[in-house]
């Protein structure tokens, strides 16, 4: 993303500390590719405040999950690896019970949002983070 010029997350938002927090709960995931990590994602069932006053979620009454900081290493994007990890966490988190996937999608961030598209995810609405402007995006199963 940064090389890109694409600055979506606050300096705070992905530190080691931050990362380690959602090891140690359980929540984060990665993909390796040649033994190596690729990417990573969390998920997790609580979610950001500015999504329970979002009115259009279709799935209202069902039991959601949110996947977040989702990243891949960028010597490797381009190659699907973004997808494929949303989609095996899509799959997860269906197998878990869930009824829905939840997360926003910086608007500014062309390859997030090629990738919404490929995984038939909703766009449903939009918030204000502190870079901007991210759709909120919902994939009911």
């Amino acid at each position: 993303m940064f090389t890109e010029g694409i600055v979506q997350w606050d300096s705070g938002y992905t530190t080691p500390a931050y990362m380690q927090k959602d090891l140690d709960n359980g929540y984060l995931y990665v993909a390796e590719k040649d033994g190596e990590i690729a990417a990573h994602i969390t998920i997790i069932e609580a979610q950001e405040p500015q999504y329970l006053d979002e009115k259009n979620w279709k799935d209202s009454e069902g039991k959601p999950c949110c996947i977040r900081r989702m990243a891949v290493k960028d010597v490797l994007q381009g190659q699907g690896i973004g997808t494929e990890t949303v989609r095996l966490a899509c799959e997860k988190i269906r197998k878990e019970g869930y009824t829905s996937v939840r997360f926003d999608a910086f608007q500014k961030n062309p390859t997030l949002q090629k990738m919404v598209d490929k995984a038939d995810f909703t766009r449903i609405g939009v918030v204000l983070f502190s870079k901007g402007p991210y759709d909120l995006c919902e994939l009911v199963f």
